[in-house]
């Protein structure tokens, strides 16, 4: 799908029933710090080890691509350009997305992202770290399908404005930032963006904030989506209040569906979660279910937009239906009836997920899909 054609209907793939395949992960790298993973954009899997810099070992990159029901590692390739990454993108056409701490060709330290092709260890390093200032963006990122254009929130912790928040339009293929724009604090008191989605036609750009409230002292704050065109990362409307103040909800996780319906979990303070959908269009929010148990805070939502997916108390997948309410599920991760605990869960190709968690001493990945 190329950004700005429209998005056909796309079939509800019903709730997650399955782990379709699995691979360990555990050897990949020294195992000292963290390992990230990222979707390829066609069911596949990347991993990502992040090395501590005592040890003088570059991260290193192994690429899973789908083999039958299974998947397939390559030889796996050293990133050295790579200090430390705050997420990890992949797109149908074999490029590798990494936004973090990059060295770029005359060997400094920056904030922003490499464009790596197959095959290669290095590739073109965009540099996004205003001057002056320090710049930083954890995982709010998102590609297109055709992996052409990213889309990014950047907080801009700058020492003469304060903290601002950015929207950045990246050409992956020039390098170049083709659009920004400063987005406003949502309330007096500020606003922090927690996550960022794209609907199936390219068009709009979701992004979901924790917003504080003029008496923020007495704790009080709601979540908030926003839409934003694509075009020149102009609003679409007003905010759109997911919580309330009053309930102590923070926003943790949105997913966007291809027609542009939006699933939030809320959460507050591990005692209530809550999933609630904007459906595509309005400027209004449902309530959908609710749960007390303390629950991961991940959530993907299907690409048609029927699904939301979430863990459960145990950490198992579950899916919870946004028109009734039901719940589905949920599929169990480890063998043996051991409990998994999860690291993250990420939407992936054709409405299945990848759940990144530990069985005992091993660090694995699941390809967890509907049935069929």
């Amino acid at each position: 799908m190329v950004a700005g054609q429209p998005s056909p209907a796309v079939a509800d793939a019903g709730p997650l029933a399955q782990v379709r395949t699995s691979i360990d992960i555990t050897d990949i790298g020294s195992g000292e710090l963290t390992t990230d993973i990222g979707p390829d954009g066609s069911g596949g899997v990347l991993v990502l080890s992040d090395e501590p810099e005592r040890t003088h070992r570059p991260d290193r990159l192994v690429h899973f691509t789908r083999s039958g029901d299974g998947l397939a590692p390559d030889a796996g390739r050293d990133l050295p350009q790579v200090i430390y990454t705050d997420q990890l993108l992949g797109s149908r056409s074999g490029q590798v997305v990494v936004v973090g701490q990059i060295e770029d060709s005359d060997g400094n330290a920056v904030y922003g992202l490499t464009v790596i092709d197959p095959g290669k260890s290095s590739g073109t390093v965009v540099d996004l770290t205003p001057d002056p200032g320090q710049s930083r963006s954890e995982d709010y990122n998102v590609l297109t399908p055709d992996g052409k254009t990213l889309y990014q929130v950047l907080l801009d912790d700058n020492v003469d404005e304060g903290l601002v928040t950015r929207l950045l339009k990246v050409d992956l293929d020039s390098g170049k930032v083709t659009a920004t724009s400063e987005v406003p604090d949502l309330a007096r008191a500020g606003s922090l963006p927690e996550t960022i989605g794209l609907s199936g036609d390219g068009k709009t750009l979701v992004v979901g904030f924790q917003v504080f409230d003029e008496n923020a002292d007495d704790g009080k704050e709601h979540g908030a989506v926003q839409r934003f065109s694509t075009d020149d990362l102009s609003p679409q409307g007003d905010p759109i209040a997911v919580s309330t103040p009053e309930e102590k909800l923070e926003l943790e996780a949105m997913g966007v569906a291809d027609d542009g319906t939006v699933a939030v979990l809320l959460n507050r303070f591990a005692e209530n979660s809550r999933v609630v959908v904007v459906p595509a269009g309005a400027t209004s929010v449902t309530k959908v279910y609710d749960t007390e148990d303390d629950i991961g805070d991940y959530l993907a939502v299907d690409p048609a937009g029927r699904w939301a997916h979430i863990l459960n108390a145990e950490d198992e997948p579950v899916s919870v239906d946004l028109g009734s309410g039901s719940l589905a599920g949920p599929v169990a991760l480890c063998d043996g009836g051991d409990e998994a605990s999860v690291e993250t869960m990420l939407a992936s190709h054709g409405g299945t997920v990848l759940v990144q968690a530990r069985c005992g001493d091993k660090e694995q990945v699941w390809v967890v899909a509907p049935q069929g």
